[in-house]
């Protein structure tokens, strides 16, 4: 697939488990959909591979479609990371910043706790649907934060002897997975040193 190729090399095989979450992911929303007025994604919703911001787009004909990310890339004109020149200027309390509309979303930043030291990008269909998050954002784990999310990273994290024990019976499974895995870890096996 073109869109998971950078240049002329092919997908990496995080790349193509990252679409594969990403995919998964979209597809819980959507099961959601039927029963939540408002749907909550962790991560962005407009650089996604073409056929899941279709099925975004989709969700978001009918329902409140919020993403948030908790890290970003999004440079000002000048070149500097966005959050970081946001900070210094932020009210003190609960804010969001609608910067741009992307495929049909507003695109923009929000802080959700008055004590958080965290600004996070923030696309959605309906921005007034933010304040929805805010009783949510107050765990002392991650102040700021939805809840809901911290929860779903810890249920959904994959702890390294987890992966490790997965690429084992990959490999004992799939063994061609060998060689594509040696033209890839040579900065692993460096780091192991």
């Amino acid at each position: 697939d073109p869109h998971l190729r950078t240049g002329p090399h092919s997908a990496t095989l995080p790349q193509l488990l990252d679409h594969i979450r990403t995919s998964v992911e979209i597809d819980l929303l959507t099961t959601l959909a039927h029963d939540a007025p408002i749907l909550v994604r962790d991560g962005d919703l407009t650089s996604l591979h073409p056929t899941l911001k279709e099925r975004v787009t989709t969700l978001t004909t009918t329902h409140t479609v919020i993403g948030l990310a908790k890290t970003n890339t999004a440079i000002t004109t000048a070149g500097a990371g966005a959050a970081s020149v946001l900070l210094p200027h932020a009210p003190t309390g609960p804010w969001r910043y609608d910067a741009t509309l992307v495929d049909g979303l507003t695109f923009g930043f929000t802080k959700l706790h008055p004590a958080s030291k965290h600004i996070f990008l923030v696309e959605t269909n309906n921005t007034t649907s933010l304040s929805s998050l805010l009783p949510t954002a107050n765990d002392p784990s991650f102040l700021g934060y939805p809840y809901p999310l911290i929860l779903a990273d810890k249920l959904a994290r994959i702890s390294a002897v987890e992966q490790s024990h997965w690429k084992a019976k990959a490999l004992v499974r799939f063994p061609e997975l060998a060689n594509h895995l040696t033209a890839t870890d040579a900065h692993e096996r460096l780091d192991n040193l």
